[in-house]
């Protein structure tokens, strides 16, 4: 399957709200309207806030966190690491699952990173700080993760330390992240792990589904068998009866020959 086609859909999006930040953000430092600045600066367009009541005056901002990436705070640097993870691991989803799945597992990952941000901000505030969330890694996350438990055993290769199987490297990223709750990035965090358990959750759910419909084919198929078994098994008999015909004709066959015979003629 071809990867790329989704993977750019991806990097697209992310590079258009990039740039569309990157000249508002230019524009506000240079304008000399001061109100002006304070009302963009302020209203955090794009950001998801860290309260369900918020989110509820701005819903759009649960999907455009997960595709701004902010210039000030190495936003570039931020961007490429994500989309650099994405387009290795991108390449092993696509073997497992499809395009649309992609799109799905990026988006969903990024729904549930920004909802263990909000509810986790919400429940223990003095921990989770930050007011408001953004970055593709909880997208990213998800389908890394999805990928894993898809085929754990997978290797990929790492500088220095050659390959290493997947799960390693799955197994390090969690606990990097439950590390990283006590940093100074705590909400960014505890959203990389809601994306995580969003990608483990939808491979399990998918393969179970894929094995349901692998029985399924499976049970129609041995039906097929077992109909052109029966039905090779009654033209060998037919057969036989036939032949007995030629060799000492019909007064030989028996009551049962003379039925079938007749039978498969209806």
């Amino acid at each position: 399957m071809n990867f790329k086609k989704p993977f750019l859909a991806i990097l697209y999006l992310n590079l258009f709200v990039i740039i569309i930040y990157t000249i508002v953000y230019i524009y506000i430092n240079s304008s000399e309207d001061s109100s002006t600045r304070i009302l963009l600066l302020n209203n955090n367009y794009l950001e998801l806030p860290n309260s369900y009541t918020e989110l509820l005056h701005k819903p759009w901002t649960i999907i455009t966190y997960s595709f701004l990436h902010k210039i000030e705070n190495y936003g570039f640097f931020h961007l490429l690491i994500n989309l650099l993870i994405l387009y290795v691991v991108s390449r092993i989803f696509l073997n497992y699952f499809n395009k649309k799945h992609f799109i799905i597992t990026y988006l969903l990952g990024g729904i549930a990173g920004a909802l263990f941000f909000i509810t986790f901000s919400t429940i223990l505030p003095s921990i989770f700080t930050q007011n408001y969330l953004y970055g593709a890694s909880a997208s990213v996350t998800a389908i890394f993760i999805a990928s894993t438990t898809r085929i754990p055993n997978y290797k990929i290769r790492i500088p220095i330390i050659r390959h290493i199987q997947i799960k390693y490297f799955a197994l390090i990223m969690i606990c990097f992240f439950l590390i990283g709750i006590n940093s100074s990035n705590p909400g960014g965090h505890i959203a990389h792990l809601g994306g995580a358990l969003l990608g483990f959750l939808f491979a399990k759910f998918n393969k179970q589904t894929n094995k349901i419909d692998f029985l399924k084919h499976k049970k129609k198929m041995t039906n097929d068998d077992h109909f052109r078994s029966k039905r090779k098994e009654k033209n060998d008999r037919i057969n036989l009866i036939l032949e007995k015909i030629s060799k000492s004709g019909y007064d030989s066959l028996s009551n049962e020959e003379k039925d079938t015979l007749y039978n498969a003629g209806k």
